[in-house]
């Protein structure tokens, strides 16, 4: 109940998909925009609720959304790194994952969606038959403190986050 943040790895298209198939309340999901208007990832947004987000990640339109989202006491799925890994490994993470979580103060589920990029990694024409695992760890909660600036306490919180998806990934 109430607002969710679920925070994971993105390695793969079929990570959403596989997110969502292990949540049983309706997700929303924070996607790049330059994928917002292809045709199958089109379809995936008609059926869910999609916040298009700018590939340089910058701008606060998204952000607003986001947070009114969250206020509607709904979960919304954002992959932290901004994108998928070309090699399967975990990227640098954005801070607006945490900021949001900060802002907001809806709880972080981190996730490991494991097995997703050998089952359809970019390079991947058509998906292949794998074990595709999602494990989901325990909530975090974050607040904002007054003296130190949310950008800095945004990537903190964004770190702790990563941190904890790669000890799910293990």
């Amino acid at each position: 109940q109430g607002p969710v943040l679920i925070e994971g790895k993105h390695a793969s298209f079929i990570d959403p998909l596989v997110v969502e198939a292990g949540i049983k309340r309706k997700v929303g999901f924070v996607i790049i925009d330059t994928y917002f208007y292809k045709p199958l990832i089109r379809w995936f947004c008609a059926s869910t609720k999609c916040i298009p987000v700018a590939e340089k990640m910058e701008g606060a339109g998204s952000m607003k959304q986001a947070i009114r989202y969250l206020r509607q006491k709904k979960v919304l799925c954002i992959f932290p790194e901004g994108g998928r890994s070309r090699d399967g490994k975990l990227m640098p993470a954005k801070s607006g994952a945490g900021i949001l979580a900060l802002l907001t103060g809806a709880p972080v589920v981190p996730a490991a969606v494991k097995g997703s990029f050998s089952a359809y990694a970019s390079h991947h024409l058509i998906p292949r038959p794998k074990k595709i695992e999602v494990v989901f760890g325990k909530k975090l909660y974050f607040s904002l403190k007054d003296n130190i600036s949310k950008k800095e306490q945004g990537k903190e919180a964004t770190d702790i986050i990563m941190q904890k998806i790669e000890e799910l990934l293990r």
